[in-house]
């Protein structure tokens, strides 16, 4: 993504565009949370390595200073440590046998689905497919309520304000 900004960049028709996307990338990036980038090392397709060759470049092509990689190593290493004291009183520790071993084969990545990976595997790592769950799992938004009311407002207007409320039920559906 970056890299095609990247080369857009110095065409006339784009620059404008460019720079707009990567001042949102560059905010987007700067301030969001490192449980994110936590959240994708829970995904075996790319672990710490993964995210760290993600930071990297993202943080070269845009010009900004993203978390280290030990940055967020410890801090997965912390909320490990604070699931494994709640759920377990064994020593084995599954973060590093999970981190350590290359765990997909080339029929997992074909239609690779996150969620049903861990399901599977939650006897082999129980406590980080507890913490997958907790991670992996969408963020409560309030874009939905927002666009709501905002979709709210272009069909409830002067003209239709006295339309029957299964009436505009119907139209807040059609423009979902």
């Amino acid at each position: 993504m970056s890299h095609t900004l990247k080369s857009y960049r110095t065409k006339t028709n784009f620059v404008a565009d460019c720079k707009s996307m990567e001042d949102k990338l560059k905010k987007y990036f700067e301030v969001m949370p490192k449980i994110f980038i936590v959240a994708s090392v829970m995904d075996p397709r790319i672990k710490v390595w993964g995210v760290e060759l993600l930071l990297e470049r993202i943080g070269q092509n845009l010009g900004i200073t993203l978390p280290s990689t030990s940055t967020v190593t410890t801090l997965l290493t912390s909320i490990y440590a604070s699931y494994e004291s709640k759920f377990t009183c064994t020593t084995t520790t599954e973060r590093s046998q999970y981190l350590e071993i290359n765990l997909l084969t080339n029929d997992d990545l074909q239609s690779f689905d996150i969620l049903a990976w861990w399901k599977k595997n939650e006897m082999t790592f129980p406590i980080l497919s507890i913490l997958a769950r907790d991670l992996l799992t969408s963020p409560v938004s309030s874009v939905a309520s927002e666009s709501a009311f905002s979709i709210g407002n272009r069909v409830l207007d002067e003209r239709t304000n006295r339309l029957a409320p299964d009436i505009l039920d119907c139209l807040i559906c059609l423009k979902d």
